[in-house]
């Protein structure tokens, strides 16, 4: 250690904060002993004579599960309260019976976030997986979002896994769509905001758009829709002078065309809250992951006036350019007994065929690891 770093850590050992945070430990230990009856090891004890035993062991519980079965493998990256670049590698098997349980294989610090950074990611996570040599033909499927170093990795991986197809989130192209509705009725979203401002955060409030969690501001928009009237009267009860928001609000209520614009909304984009929270439940079979998907495709591209001409080329950037939705789909009319494999790869077998019958084509499991992941770093559980 460097004399500048040392003077650095001593001073702070002398300091207020650090002694009373040591104090709390201490106290903890002592608080448990206390209520338990029994003797509590030191945090040192169990970070190093416990977890990496466990770690070990539960690395090789999965490799045990996936044992000479095809497996999709799932990544995200994300960026945690301290700043850090931090990826998730998920993996689950293929087989035709049924969705397979998931398990988080590799979590990993990143310095930066690009193809080159994922690729290598990916690669050290199948050989942490099967260390004896990395069973290149067991990779099928890699699942991600749209994001183009995804679709760049999507594109390199194929280079040693031949036979990997890279499918993006269904859901979250859903989402995408709700977007461009978003940005494409601004009185809409200017509304919605407004009306949030007026009321204090301690009521129940109408529902609201929020950033990481999809769909929510169609919801939002079907919700002032039905109740729009009783919205017009509360506000309109209110003081101008009270605060900006109440006249900014005011403002919205009275244009002409936000009523219109909202029946519009609802009646051709409301079913997209529903549809993205059916394709992210847990263990939903291929067939109908499948069948909710082009559900809505024909919904969306029926369509008429400038938004639906907009929504069309939307939906085309980011369903039917998805390359391996369209392999996904050639699979299965074959499962269902269509006679043709022209398109398919080369390199697939008949039984990696069956084992695709109930791949996921969303990649929400592994946005669930980071819900986990961020509740570990919040600060009632860091704070004490």
């Amino acid at each position: 250690m460097s004399v500048d770093k040392r003077f650095i850590v001593t001073q702070h050992l002398k300091t207020e904060k650090h002694k009373q945070a040591a104090k709390r430990v201490e106290n903890d230990t002592k608080f448990l002993s206390m209520y338990t009856g029994k003797d509590i090891p030191s945090e040192s004890t169990l970070r190093k004579g416990y977890v990496n035993e466990i770690y070990e062991n539960t690395i090789q519980k999965i490799r045990n599960y996936v044992q000479n079965k095809c497996i999709w493998v799932s990544i995200d990256e994300t960026t945690d309260v301290t700043g850090r670049y931090v990826a998730n590698v998920v993996i689950g098997i293929l087989n035709e019976t049924e969705r397979s349980k998931m398990f988080l294989l590799h979590p990993e610090e990143l310095e930066k976030c690009n193809h080159s950074t994922i690729c290598k990611l990916f690669d050290r996570s199948m050989h942490l997986l099967w260390p004896n040599g990395v069973q290149h033909d067991k990779v099928l499927l890699f699942l991600s979002d749209a994001a183009s170093y995804m679709v760049k990795t999507g594109e390199a991986i194929k280079l040693f896994y031949s036979k990997t197809i890279h499918i993006t989130c269904l859901a979250h192209a859903f989402h995408r769509i709700a977007e461009v509705v978003q940005a494409g009725y601004s009185k809409v979203d200017k509304l919605i905001a407004n009306v949030k401002k007026v009321f204090t955060p301690t009521l129940t409030l109408p529902p609201e758009p929020i950033l990481t969690r999809w769909g929510t501001w169609i919801k939002a928009a079907n919700y002032y829709c039905e109740h729009f009237e009783q919205i017009k009267l509360i506000v309109n009860s209110f003081d101008d002078n009270d605060a900006v928001s109440i006249k900014n609000s005011k403002k919205c209520l009275s244009d002409k065309n936000i009523e219109a614009q909202l029946v519009f909304i609802k009646s051709n984009f409301g079913f997209l809250p529903d549809l993205i929270t059916r394709l992210e439940k847990q263990e939903i079979l291929q067939v109908d992951s499948i069948s909710i998907v082009e559900e809505a495709k024909e919904k969306l591209i029926k369509i008429n006036g400038e938004m639906g001409e907009t929504i069309k080329i939307k939906i085309q950037s980011v369903l039917l350019i998805n390359k391996a939705y369209q392999t996904v789909l050639k699979i299965l009319e074959i499962l269902n007994g269509k006679e043709d494999t022209d398109g398919l790869s080369e390199y697939w077998s008949l039984n990696d065929l069956t084992c695709m019958k109930n791949c996921p084509i969303t990649s929400v499991d592994i946005e669930r690891s980071f819900s986990t992941y961020k509740n570990l770093l919040t600060s009632n559980r860091q704070l004490f």
